[in-house]
């Protein structure tokens, strides 16, 4: 996991690019960026991974191989708003990396309960995703995903009320 930080000058840079970032500057603009680069980079990997997979098998179908890509792409960002919520309390790199590297140590020990497992991001980036991209039934996936929906909105608002406290 990388540590995202506020004062690295490319993200403000690629979120000037993007005309609907919000203010140059901004701490709206570089989260913008973030996000647009980590789907653009995701679908661009999902896209190479899907015709490499139907070069050499059975082409998979393209919905479920989209819903795959979705909740693996919603798996990372739960990962990236844990690690960004600890480089918005911290000072140091160094401590926002041990923050990041805790929580994703505190998830996956979560994540060996077997009752608590199909809710966290590696549950659902797991058997759920295969079988979406199988074109299987995935099961209940509706809790799931809404469980991780929530955990990303909640890290991503507590980051983002943090973030604004912060003079750049």
């Amino acid at each position: 996991m990388c540590s995202f930080s506020s004062s690295t000058t490319p993200v403000g840079a690629v979120g000037r690019a993007l005309p609907f970032a919000g203010t140059p500057g901004s701490p709206d603009t570089g989260l913008v960026a973030i996000g647009v680069t980590l789907g653009v980079s995701l679908a661009l990997a999902s896209a190479a991974g899907y015709l490499y997979t139907a070069l050499l098998f059975e082409a998979p179908g393209a919905v479920g191989w989209a819903a795959m890509t979705g909740l693996l792409l919603l798996a990372l960002v739960a990962y990236g708003a844990l690690t960004f919520l600890g480089s918005t309390l911290t000072r140091s790199a160094v401590a926002a990396a041990g923050f990041g590297i805790a929580g994703l140590l505190g998830v996956g020990l979560v994540s060996a309960l077997p009752n608590v497992a199909p809710y966290t991001p590696a549950g659902i980036s797991g058997a759920p995703a295969q079988a979406l991209a199988l074109g299987t039934d995935p099961g209940g996936l509706i809790g799931p995903l809404l469980v991780n929906l929530s955990l990303v909105l909640a890290l991503a608002g507590l980051s983002w009320l943090v973030f604004r406290r912060q003079e750049l």
